[in-house]
């Protein structure tokens, strides 16, 4: 989904932070699910998050590694597995992905996880660039760059400089 400076824990918990979700549910926990190839919890080589960055989309799932551990099958199996307890065992079954275009190996992800393409939004933070939408099959379609989300959510482009 692009560059957006994210390179500490800290930053990626306030984009956490920016993000959580209201709608359709709000959750008294977090839904982040970090990835760590080893035991040591500082080994810390991504993420996979859950976020709503708006009232009228559904809430995304993404993952980023640290480049040393891509191509590892590690963004496969972490967002497998949390898109199963999303599902299965906390009941969030509507989920999309929006990878850049450009990213292939997060649009591979996206297939080994099910979603299909189910239409396109722009994206504020990208001068209104339109995206592709991933949605799992059986959900309703977003339509055609009708709609505008920030990656930053609604209270729009945020930094994550001074975290």
């Amino acid at each position: 989904m692009g560059d957006y400076g994210i390179r500490t824990k800290e930053q990626l918990f306030a984009l956490h932070d920016a993000t959580q979700l209201t709608y359709p549910s709000a959750f008294p926990f977090d839904m982040i699910y970090i990835i760590a190839p080893t035991s040591q919890p500082s080994d810390l080589a991504g993420a996979v998050t859950l976020a709503q960055r708006s009232s009228e989309l559904y809430p995304d799932i993404g993952w980023a590694l640290k480049e040393e551990f891509m191509g590892k099958g590690y963004a496969t199996e972490a967002a497998m597995e949390f898109l199963r307890v999303l599902r299965e065992e906390i009941g969030v079954k509507d989920v999309c992905t929006w990878p850049d275009e450009n990213n292939k190996q997060s649009n591979r992800v996206a297939q080994k996880l099910g979603f299909v393409e189910g239409g396109t939004a722009r994206i504020s933070d990208e001068g209104g660039k339109e995206v592709v939408v991933w949605i799992l099959p059986g959900m309703k379609g977003v339509g055609r760059g009708d709609l505008t989300v920030s990656f930053w959510g609604e209270g729009g482009e945020k930094s994550c400089e001074a975290s």
